[in-house]
């Protein structure tokens, strides 16, 4: 899919690839639906290019020791890769200004509230709503 283009974006991270597929999320947006990617920066920062419209919310941990303890505690990870992991994570702190927004990850519920919250206020900005209404004034002239 990486040869033939047919990712919106993709990256190599911690030793996998991973990618979004461009049609569905075209299928998803001809449809009018909110498109929800869980991307790395490298990642997001593709689809800015190509989705200049886009929302980006960047997921924060509340401190990178207790990002550590997140991960010692799954207890799937290996010393390395929790190291490799808190490495790409001090990277990515550093790229937050690639993002709209930035969401807190203390507690599950909270950070939902939060991103709930701004996808609301992004589907009443001016600029996403103005068209539609300059629409229904030329329908009506």
């Amino acid at each position: 899919m990486i040869e033939q283009d047919q990712l919106l974006e993709w990256a190599e991270f911690v030793g996998n690839y991973y990618g979004t597929p461009l049609e569905y999320v075209n299928k998803m947006r001809d449809a009018g639906r909110d498109v929800f990617l869980e991307i790395e920066v490298q990642g997001a920062a593709q689809v800015r290019s190509k989705v200049p419209d886009g929302l980006f919310i960047f997921l924060a941990p509340p401190s990178l020791s207790e990002l550590e303890e997140r991960l010692i505690g799954r207890g799937t990870e290996t010393d390395e890769v929790i190291a490799s992991r808190l490495g790409a994570a001090r990277q990515e702190l550093e790229m937050m200004n690639l993002y709209d927004y930035v969401v807190e990850n203390d507690e599950v519920e909270h950070a939902c509230d939060r991103i709930n919250a701004i996808i609301i206020a992004e589907h009443c900005k001016r600029e996403r709503v103005e068209k539609r209404y300059f629409d229904m004034l030329k329908e009506n002239a």
